[in-house]
């Protein structure tokens, strides 16, 4: 019984302890440089180059700023 315990414990620190342990990585990724550097090529990539974000700064998720943002459909 204090095995099966001791087991079912270790399970549970993972499979909540892993995920927030991800998410707070990402936190700290997207609040540098290179993160928002990331963040700004993924979008355009992801929007078919559609959306355009330059110069993102601030704090990541409560005070994100960008610098430009362009929008564009297919006629550009």
């Amino acid at each position: 019984m204090r095995r099966a315990r001791k087991i079912l414990l270790i399970v549970l620190g993972l499979v909540i302890g892993v995920p927030v342990i991800a998410v707070i990585g990402v936190f700290v990724a997207l609040n540098t440089g290179a993160g928002r550097h990331f963040v700004s090529a993924e979008i355009g990539k992801l929007s078919g180059d559609r959306v355009r974000i330059s110069g993102l700064g601030g704090h990541f998720p409560k005070d994100i700023k960008a610098r430009r943002i362009a929008v564009a459909d297919a006629k550009g």
